[in-house]
């Protein structure tokens, strides 16, 4: 193995400064400023209409808001599982974020147009403190 000269007298040495470069990040630093101030642009509407809470919260599929009103008491997000996989179109506001598979929550069944009993399944909740969304413990899922 050769050592890697820096001298120039070495004919296959060829300064980093040498190298016509460009730079390809400032097309996505400026899609990431953009992003950040459209984010700052909706906080702040939403900051100054007093409505804040509304933004941060979790909806259900109907449009109604986690922990809020007449869903006062029902504060968490749960999607309901059909035939192994999470229907995240028709989340639903519960109480609390189910355990087990022993028990089953009302859930609107997308294929029959109806409401069905699905079996829950094991969940955890993710940002207690903002949003309140129930997610499987199972990695399946």
């Amino acid at each position: 193995k050769r050592a890697l000269s820096v001298s120039s007298d070495d004919e296959d040495f060829v300064s980093p400064l040498a190298v016509d470069r460009k730079c390809t990040d400032l097309p996505w630093f400026v899609a990431f400023v953009a992003l950040w101030m459209a984010i700052c642009a909706i906080a702040s509407v939403n900051v100054m209409s007093g409505n804040f809470a509304h933004f941060i919260a979790v909806h259900d599929w109907i449009n109604h808001t986690c922990g809020r009103h007449d869903f006062l008491y029902k504060e968490f997000l749960y999607f309901c599982a059909r035939d192994g996989k999470l229907d995240f179109t028709k989340g639903i506001c519960r109480s609390e974020c189910p355990t087990s598979h022993e028990t089953q929550t009302l859930c609107f069944n997308t294929r029959s147009y109806a409401w069905e009993n699905f079996t829950d399944y094991p969940t955890r909740t993710i940002l207690p403190m903002f949003a309140r969304i129930c997610w499987p413990i199972d990695e399946e899922l």
